[in-house]
Parts: C-alpha cells; sequence; structure tokens
C-alpha cells in the first residue's frame, strides 16, 4: 500500500471546501490510510487560484484544469464544478490514467453519463460519483434492516428533498438556475440524492410519470437579473423492478425547510423513516410489538451501527454532512489502495443510472404521461 494519493481538485468552491474539511480530518479517524496529499488546486482565474490554495492549503494552484488533471505526480482528480465541465474533465483525467471523484449530478445528461462511464471502466480506474449520504449511518442502517428483512417485502418508499435557499428571487442568481450548465435543477439537485437512496434502499425504478414547475422565470435584480430555466420544484410517481411503487417530492422553495431529506420505506413486516433534520435517528415500526407498545420507535445511532464515524463516539453527541464526507474519503482512499471496504462506493455507473432517471423525470414532465427508465 502507497503512503500517499497525490490529488488535484477542480474547482474552489462550498463542496470543494466540505471535502478539503474531510480531508483534513481524515487521519484523526483512520490513522492506518495513506495520506491523501492536497497537491493542487484550480480554479479560473490566477486571483481565485491562490486564494483558493492558500484557504485550502493546497501546496500550488493552476489556472484552469487542462494540466492538472493529466500531471505525473496527480494520482487523483476531483472534479468539484458545475456539472457542464464534469465530462471534460473526466474524460482528460481518464485518459491520462487518473483515478477519479466527480461530484453529483454525474453530467448534464444521461448521454455525458454514459461516455464517461464507458471510458472509466474501459480505463480500469478508480472512478466514484460523490453521493455521499449514502453514507450516513442511520441509512447504513436503514439498508441493513431492509436486507436482512426486518421489512419484509417493501410495498412502498415515499421521500421528498425540501430546501428553501431558492425562495427569493432577488438573491443573486447562480449557476444552479442555467439548464445549459446545470442540466436541471431541483430534480439534479436534491433529487439526484434522493434516487440514489431510493435505488439504494429498494432497488431500480423502471418508470415514472412526473410534473415539475418553474416558478420563477426570472432571478436576480436590477440590471443583473438573468433568465431561469430549470425546475424550482417537482414531484414525481416511481414504479420499482421489485414491483413496489414511490412518490417523491423536490423543492428548493420550501420556506423554513433548511434540508429536510426524508425517507420512509414501507413493507409487509414493517417500516422505517429517516429525515436528515434529525440524522442521527432512524425511525422503526414493527407490528410484532405488544398490542399496548406498538408504534414507530427512535434507534438512536452510535458506535452499534456499522459506519458509524464520530468524533466522540457516543450514541446521541450526532453526526451530520461532515462525517458522510469522512466516510466516503476513507472509502476512496481504502478503493485506489485495493483494501476492502464494507459498502462499496458509487461508480460512474451508478450515477449514469441516476442521470437516466433524471432524463426520464423531465421528459414525463414535458409530455405528461409515464415514461420508461432507459436501461445500459
Amino acid at each position: 500500500m502507497r503512503s500517499e494519493t497525490r490529488l488535484a481538485l477542480v474547482g474552489g468552491g462550498f463542496i470543494a471546501g466540505a471535502h478539503d474539511a474531510a480531508w483534513r480530518v481524515l487521519p484523526l479517524f483512520f490513522p492506518e490510510l495513506p495520506r491523501l496529499r492536497r497537491l493542487v488546486v484550480c480554479e479560473v482565474e490566477e486571483e481565485r487560484a491562490r486564494q483558493a490554495a492558500s484557504r485550502l492549503d493546497f501546496e500550488q494552484s493552476e489556472v484552469g484544469w487542462e494540466k492538472a488533471v493529466r500531471r505525473p505526480d496527480v494520482d487523483l482528480v476531483v472534479i468539484a464544478t458545475p456539472p457542464d465541465l464534469h465530462r471534460e474533465i473526466a474524460l482528460a483525467a481518464i485518459g491520462a490514467g487518473k483515478h477519479v471523484f466527480c461530484e453529483k449530478p454525474l453530467a448534464r445528461s444521461a448521454g455525458e453519463a454514459e461516455e464517461m462511464c464507458r471510458a472509466a471502466e474501459k480505463a480500469g480506474v478508480v472512478h466514484v460519483v460523490g453521493f455521499n449520504l449514502r453514507k450516513a449511518p442511520a441509512l447504513q442502517q436503514a439498508a441493513r434492516m431492509i436486507r436482512d428483512g426486518s421489512l419484509g417485502e417493501v410495498l412502498h418508499v415515499s421521500g421528498r428533498y425540501f430546501q428553501d435557499h431558492g425562495r427569493d428571487p432577488s438573491r443573486p442568481a447562480s449557476w444552479r438556475y442555467d439548464s445549459a450548465r446545470a442540466g436541471s435543477g431541483a430534480i439534479g439537485d436534491l433529487g439526484s440524492h434522493l434516487l440514489d437512496l431510493a435505488g439504494a434502499l429498494a432497488g431500480e425504478i423502471t418508470s415514472v410519470v412526473a410534473v415539475a414547475r418553474t416558478v420563477y422565470g426570472e432571478r436576480g435584480s436590477g440590471e443583473k437579473t438573468v433568465r431561469s430555466d430549470v425546475d424550482d420544484c417537482a414531484a414525481w410517481l416511481a414504479r420499482f423492478d421489485s414491483g413496489s411503487t414511490g412518490t417523491f417530492e423536490v423543492s428548493r422553495l420550501a420556506a423554513g425547510r433548511r434540508n429536510q431529506l426524508a425517507i420512509e420505506v414501507n413493507g409487509r413486516k414493517g417500516s422505517i423513516a429517516f429525515d436528515w433534520e434529525r440524522s442521527n435517528e432512524l425511525r422503526h415500526f414493527s407490528p410484532d410489538d405488544p398490542a399496548d407498545r406498538q408504534g414507530f420507535r427512535t434507534i438512536l445511532i452510535g458506535p452499534a451501527n456499522p459506519g458509524y464515524v464520530s468524533a466522540i463516539p457516543i450514541a446521541g453527541i450526532g453526526v451530520g454532512f461532515l462525517e458522510t464526507m469522512v466516510a466516503q474519503a476513507a472509502d476512496l482512499v481504502k478503493t485506489i489502495s485495493g483494501a476492502p471496504v464494507d459498502s462499496p462506493l458509487p461508480t460512474f455507473r451508478d450515477g449514469w443510472r441516476n442521470c437516466r432517471l433524471i432524463n426520464a423525470i423531465l421528459e414525463s414532465s414535458q409530455r405528461g404521461s409515464w415514461v420508461d427508465v432507459a436501461k445500459t
């Protein structure tokens, strides 16, 4: 096992900072793992590149990504840019024989995602897409309970991902409201996580029927007003390959919902429910409980639950978004080093499947009818 993995980070924004925070504390949780050496960070302008290197404590900075992803002293390329750049950067890095981690959604379309997936698989490099919420220990516990039959046959799944950061249209617009850069709005931004978790818990979705709405066609104010052409909110029904059904909603306009990722799975023998705003809890109902004690009980996630990562290993202290990033980083290092992992990270093939689902939801919302999800 080599002593370090040297990485190039493309992008220095919000999510890049979250990755960097996880890389910094990784040795505290997993001292036995090879070091993630933060070698070079790339940004679009010289000053922004220098600032990113200083803020994120990278050894070097570069303007643009083209040279950095091909450097012989780089082992891993981390893509933390808007989706319109994912394909081009990933293909260049894969062509140079680099391992690639790409933020979600993997691409703006299923076609772009397919090209990235096939290239990575042909090259034999490690390829991972950033569905870090899979690493929430409560959701890992939920997946285990479904696998071990605690819920019996899954009958239906319901989920929502609500935030409210898009509620004020006068705020400066970002790339997230431009379909040419993002591919879609709330469906790709929030729905990609929801779809990934639904698949991890209940299997593949085979068809959908959806509605989507752009509430604010313009964002910003004064001379900085720009057109917004992506969905602000959406809802869809789904059929799974197992025969189970699903109902899902996403919104960036849900006043008071800062980050409500909620998912519930109902089976013949019981139910489980999770809400990220109470990220350390998993709710479980079993009809086998005595009649005078029936109801949802709270499983308080802690060290007894595999996948639990916390600086203070006491149930009830709580875990958050950063801990999922730490767990994701640890499994990424293990995968690159050839070490076993308890639950494999989502690959570009998972990201491609996710993009096919997003495409089907968008198509259905335009057609107003059921759409089958394309298969590989």
